[in-house]
């Protein structure tokens, strides 16, 4: 009820942990910045740095293409 976009973002940040490209790209990786994630980032009871991980998914996916 937080995000903005029509995206899972549990599902996203999930996908990204895991470093499954498949899914990160299923769920719309290529649509989201780091910032998007700021709300969920700052109503999650677990107080993961949801920013840090989407940046780092966005890196991964930057490196896979090289």
């Amino acid at each position: 009820k937080v995000f903005p976009m029509d995206i899972y973002p549990e599902q996203l940040i999930k996908a990204i942990i895991a470093f499954n490209i498949d899914k990160m790209e299923q769920l719309g990786i290529y649509e989201v910045a780091p910032e998007d994630f700021a709300l969920c980032e700052f109503v999650d009871t677990s107080k993961l740095e949801l920013q840090r991980i989407v940046r780092a998914g966005l890196d991964l996916l930057r490196k896979e293409m090289e």
